[in-house]
This record gives C-alpha cells, sequence and structure tokens, in this order.
C-alpha cells in the first residue's frame, strides 16, 4: 500500500483551482478587449467627424461670392460673422475668418487652409435670381481623408436670409462636426391677406402716439396713399408711399416765402416738398448725379442772408471718401454755393430764430474720429469757427448739444459706433453712457481693408434731437429705436424691420423713457421736430424706410409720418 502526502490533495486542488482562475481572467479580458475594440469602432464609426476634446478642430470661413446685379457686398461679410459665430464650438471647433482671393475653388480653399495650419474650410457663394436667393456652401477637409460636404439652401426673400443661414450653420454643425443645433423655426408662410382700404381700416391698424403696451404688432404702413386722423388722442399723418430710398429729412423756409418746406433726400437726389392740406406736394427736384451717395441732410441759414442753406452730408461713390455740399435758393432757382467738402454736416437749433452748424473731417481711416467744430461762413466757404469736442470715437451724424439737465448747459449728446447714448460735460469728460442700443441705421461707410477680398465698413448714426416734446418746460432727447433683425449680434450685417420713436428725460442719473410711439413697420431713418405743415404747431416728422431696394428687381419703399407735438402727454 502506497502511502499518500498528507498535503497531496490540497495541492492538486490549488493547482486545479489556479487553473481554473487563469482560465476565467483570460476569458475576462478576453471580452473586455472584445468590447473596448467594439467601442473604438463605435466611436471612430458616429464621431470621428467630431472634435477631440483636447485639441479643437481649427476652422476657416472665406468670403462668400456674392453673384448678384445690385450691391450686395453688405451680406459678404454678414455670413462670414454669422456663421463663425454659429459653428464655433467651445473646447471643440475655434472659427476664424480667412482672406481669400475673389475666386475660390476646392483646389484654392484647400492650399488656403494648408498654408493657415486649419482643419476644415467653409466657402461658398449667394447668388440672386430674380426674387429668388440661393446659399451654396462647401466645407472641406484639409487631409483629404474625409469628402467634399456640399450644403444648399434657398430663401424667397431678403427677409428670411438669416434664418436660412442658421439652418444651413446647423446642417453643418449636424453633417461634419457631429453638434445637435437647436435652430430657430422659420414661420411658415402666411395666407393671402384679403385687400383692405386702411384710409376705413381701425386705428390699432396704424402708427399712432401713445405709449408701447408690449401686446400690440407692429403698425403695417403699406398704404399708399396719404392720410391724416387723430389717434388716441394724437393725430398723425402719413405720406403717400414713395419708391425711392429717403436717406434723410430736414424742415425749413428754403425759398424764404414765410411757409415751411421738406427737404428730402435720396442716395442721388435732392426733394423739396410743401404740405398742403394734409398733401406732400413736391416743388422741386435737383439731380446731383450718380457720382455722389447722399447721407444726411440739413436746413439753416449759416451765412445769414435770409435764405437757409440746404447742407447735403454725402460720399463719393465708393463711399470711402465724403465729397458734402451747399444748396440756396437765390430767388430763382437752387444753385449749389459749396461743393466737395470734406464734413459732415449737422444743424443744431437751440430754439426757431437760434440755429448753429457743426462740422467733423472725414477721416479716411475712421469716420468715427476727428473733432467736432462749430463752422461759420468765412471768405465765401465755410471754416472752422471753435472746437466743440474732441472726437471720443464719435461721428457728427449722431450728435446734437442741448440743455439735457436742464441747468443752463448745452451738453454733447452722441451715440458712439455701437448706438449707446453718451453724454459729455462742458470740458468733454463723460458723464454718462446709456445701456440700451437706439437708434440704428443701415448707411455705411467704407474704411480700408483689414484683410484682401474682404470689405470693411462702418454704419453711420442716425440723428438725435433734443427738444421740449411734451411742453412741460424741460427738453428731452428724441431718438429713434429701431428693431434690427439678427438682434445686431453681426457686426457687418444689418436689416431693420421695425421702429419707433421714443423721448428720454435727464432724471439726475442718467436718461430715462417719458415717452415712445408704437412700433411700425420698418425702420426710421431720420426726422426732425418743426412745423412742416404750416398749421402753426410744431410736429415730430420722420421719415420711413420699409424697403431698402437691395435685392434685384425689387424697387425701394419710403414715407414720411408724423405727430403732432402739442398732444403727447408723457408717462
Amino acid at each position: 500500500m502506497v502511502a499518500c502526502h498528507p498535503f497531496g490533495n490540497l495541492k492538486r486542488h490549488k493547482q486545479k483551482n489556479h487553473f481554473k482562475e487563469t482560465v476565467f481572467m483570460n476569458l475576462i479580458i478576453t471580452r473586455l478587449k472584445y468590447t473596448l475594440a467594439i467601442t473604438v469602432i463605435f466611436i471612430l464609426a458616429m464621431g470621428g467627424l467630431a472634435p477631440a476634446a483636447s485639441t479643437p478642430l481649427r476652422t476657416g470661413i472665406l468670403p462668400f461670392q456674392i453673384n448678384a446685379p445690385q450691391d450686395l457686398s453688405y451680406l459678404k461679410n454678414g455670413i462670414v460673422d454669422m456663421l463663425t459665430s454659429r459653428l464655433t464650438w467651445e473646447g471643440k471647433v475655434t472659427v476664424s475668418s480667412a482672406p481669400a482671393k475673389d475666386q475660390v475653388n476646392e483646389q484654392t480653399a484647400k492650399d488656403i487652409g494648408s498654408q493657415l495650419g486649419l482643419d476644415y474650410v467653409v466657402f461658398g457663394s449667394l447668388t440672386v435670381l430674380g426674387n429668388s436667393i440661393s446659399i451654396d456652401a462647401k466645407v472641406i477637409d484639409i487631409t483629404g481623408e474625409k469628402p467634399v460636404r456640399t450644403f444648399f439652401i434657398q430663401s424667397a426673400s431678403m427677409d428670411e436670409v438669416i434664418p436660412k443661414i442658421d439652418l444651413l450653420a446647423t446642417d453643418i454643425n449636424q453633417t461634419v462636426f457631429g453638434r445637435s443645433v437647436i435652430a430657430d423655426k422659420i414661420p411658415p408662410a402666411s395666407e393671402p391677406k384679403q385687400t383692405i382700404d386702411e384710409s376705413r381700416a381701425h386705428p390699432d391698424k396704424l402708427a399712432q402716439g401713445g405709449f408701447e403696451d408690449g401686446t400690440k404688432q407692429p403698425s403695417d404702413l403699406g398704404s399708399e396713399s396719404a392720410f391724416s386722423r387723430r389717434i388716441e388722442g394724437v393725430t398723425f399723418w402719413k405720406s403717400p408711399n414713395y419708391s425711392y430710398l429717403i436717406n434723410g429729412l430736414a424742415v425749413g423756409d428754403v425759398n424764404n416765402d414765410g411757409r415751411m418746406e421738406t427737404v428730402v433726400v435720396t442716395p442721388h437726389t435732392v426733394f423739396i416738398y410743401t404740405v398742403e392740406k394734409n398733401r406732400m406736394a413736391e416743388i422741386q427736384k435737383i439731380e446731383m448725379g450718380r457720382f455722389i451717395y447722399i447721407i444726411g441732410v440739413d436746413v439753416a441759414d449759416i451765412n445769414g442772408n435770409g435764405y437757409p442753406e440746404i447742407f447735403a452730408t454725402a460720399l463719393n461713390a465708393q463711399k470711402n471718401a465724403v465729397t458734402s455740399f451747399v444748396l440756396e435758393y437765390d430767388g430763382q432757382k437752387y444753385r449749389t454755393i459749396s461743393e466737395k467738402l470734406p464734413w459732415f454736416f449737422r444743424v443744431v437749433r437751440f430754439s426757431r430764430s437760434d440755429s448753429i452748424l457743426l462740422g467733423q473731417r472725414g477721416i479716411v481711416e475712421d469716420p468715427f474720429s476727428g473733432k467736432i467744430f462749430q463752422m461759420a461762413w468765412k471768405g465765401a466757404e465755410y471754416n472752422e469757427e471753435k472746437s466743440i469736442l474732441i472726437s471720443e470715437k464719435l461721428n457728427l451724424l449722431g450728435l446734437t448739444l442741448g440743455d439735457i439737465q436742464n441747468n443752463g448747459q448745452n451738453l454733447p449728446v452722441a451715440y458712439d459706433r455701437q448706438d449707446y447714448i453718451h453724454i459729455f460735460d462742458a470740458s468733454g469728460k463723460m458723464i454718462s453712457k446709456g445701456g440700451d442700443r437706439l437708434g440704428g441705421g443701415t448707411l455705411f461707410y467704407h474704411i480700408p481693408k483689414e484683410n484682401p477680398g474682404v470689405d470693411n465698413w462702418a454704419y453711420l448714426p442716425i440723428r438725435i434731437l433734443i427738444s421740449d416734446i411734451n411742453s412741460d418746460g424741460k427738453r428731452e432727447v428724441i431718438v429713434a429705436r429701431n428693431q434690427e433683425l439678427a438682434g445686431r449680434l453681426l457686426e457687418q450685417f444689418r436689416q431693420y424691420t421695425k421702429g419707433k420713436m421714443t423721448a428720454l428725460s435727464w432724471d439726475g442719473i442718467g436718461l430715462v423713457s417719458i415717452w415712445e410711439t408704437r412700433e411700425i413697420s420698418g425702420a426710421i431713418r431720420d426726422f426732425s421736430i418743426a412745423d412742416f405743415d404750416n398749421d402753426g404747431k410744431e410736429e415730430l416728422v420722420c421719415a420711413v424706410v420699409m424697403k431698402e431696394g437691395a435685392i434685384a428687381f425689387t424697387d425701394p419703399k419710403s414715407a414720411v409720418i408724423a405727430y403732432e407735438l402739442g398732444e403727447i402727454k408723457s408717462r
């Protein structure tokens, strides 16, 4: 009989268990490797285009080619700005604009991307065909590992362009970068409306005096005819619609006949109207030619001969230099008494008999720079008389003087380039800055390009006035408040869809709103306070632009509206 080792069975048992554990562990490791491999494959398949967390994808956007009969160059930078904003993904995708030649194809885009060390390049075009606008875009992977992605979207009108670009950006985000973005919905096309004679329409459809209650829709000024009526205690008047673009408006007795005339300027023409029996009648039309672009107008008798001059601020055809001119009635006709002037002009009226002319020399590099002077007629020309304000990055078109603190001091009040209101003391030191963007216009000045092939411009401010609008013995700041379609998020693109007038009063700390009109469809381009209809009472007269006519085969549409000031009550 063979004797067994007392621990032999225990040893064999341990070996057997160790073998089972080894097999089990190998099985787990194999399963983990398999799971990890499947996970990696899944990530590569589903998120291969998504940016790595540690190294953001560098994406460049080239200027879009604009194919249109009319000048839509302002959209070139607008599209780039909007795509830059929508495609940027913090920590994952960085986006920047990139310079480019006029013509870009896939190869040139890839070359630019390689030179700049980019991962992706976006380029494309905007094409206008009749009333239809199409936007084509391509996204190129610089490594060439992924195919070129093509995107296309179409808009039926200019009003839909921004929402459509939003959808385009959403599509690129989802398809290229694996990012889910909820785009703003485009409202469905409205049902055709029955034509209604607005001369018999309910007052709620018309722009009116009173206060904005936050529940009313913008009033439609689409009525082609003129009308005048009393609405909510305030007399409201509207001219017929005009098929031209109003860029400026001023009121004065320019022919010295004892009656007020309304001067309206379009890009190339000066119109002079008189209002009789609620009808705006044209009495003079002065064509100034295609080589200038008029952006503003003021009226005052600065040379003291009894005939108020018409000061027209104008740019050259390229909109990169100021070339203003002055008209005056000589008893028989209106003639140019000074031209090719390098000055932005604004008239400040302290009272009906006390007005001064301000001037700011146009600086090629930046229209928001340069001293502001009071001007005087000397030696058959207009010259600087005294300095009013050393420009704190301001443009004269959005500046005025007045006793807004009601203490006898006329202080400068002006917009900055972002349309915030600044108030300065007599020494030129800023004492207040508003918290809301007011004003808002689309007139611009071309400044030198920062990048080849990319246009660069500065939007110019609109008028600001100081007047006792509600006859309470205190002077208020009178401004327009236009609403921009993109919320002013795009630096180089503006489109205003509605607006209203508002009066601001100094409360010891800053400016507060005390009165405003109801919103109207369209943008307020310019305004004046004067007895434009010669009834012995002053009105707030506004030029309203409903359509700028920037799209091919579309006409601009503008009108003049007025509110009777003596009937306005503050809050």
